[in-house]
């Protein structure tokens, strides 16, 4: 067995290697049920959640869990969205929900989770939320389960 002992590691060109570092870490989580048949983006509520970058050079790195996704009435389908805002004008799809069943009683899938690194480039408040849509006429997509079960999101700063 061999022990390597370094104070400092360089590149070629003498400069250091960039060490990403967690600088804060903001989360939460929330229990209950929500549901929509809108065929048009809604905020899933209490998913909001903001935070402040100490450098331009920071990433944010956003990590979600929704709990309990459900349909009741006809087979379809629902999708899930990231938004951004401050510095970040994100817009980006994160997830389907596919539900085509038999019969048009309930179905429930589970959950759907997802990751993902923005570049902000601002010191200023950004704010992340989820957001869902049902697409296919008839069908209404829930999130949670009755109050049971606990979805999250949660920024994490990656400094430069």
């Amino acid at each position: 067995m061999s022990i390597l002992k370094v104070n400092t590691i360089q590149k070629k060109d003498g400069s250091d290697f960039p060490l990403g570092k967690i600088g804060q870490v903001i989360s939460t989580d929330w229990v209950g049920e929500q549901s929509t048949s809108s065929s048009s983006f809604v905020d899933i509520t209490n998913s909001s959640l903001s935070i402040t970058p100490s450098s331009t050079s920071s990433k944010i790195l956003v990590t979600f869990h929704i709990n309990g996704i459900r349909k009741d009435g006809v087979n379809g389908y629902g999708s899930f969205k990231l938004v951004g805002s401050g510095g970040s004008s994100l817009s980006k799809k994160v997830g389907h929900a596919v539900l085509y069943t038999a019969n048009t009683s309930q179905l429930r899938i589970g959950s759907q989770s997802g990751t993902f690194l923005d570049s902000p480039a601002t010191t200023s408040l950004c704010t992340y939320k989820l957001q869902m849509v049902s697409l296919a006429t008839g069908i209404q997509l829930t999130v949670g389960d009755n109050g049971d079960t606990n979805s999250s999101i949660t920024l994490m700063e990656v400094l430069a």
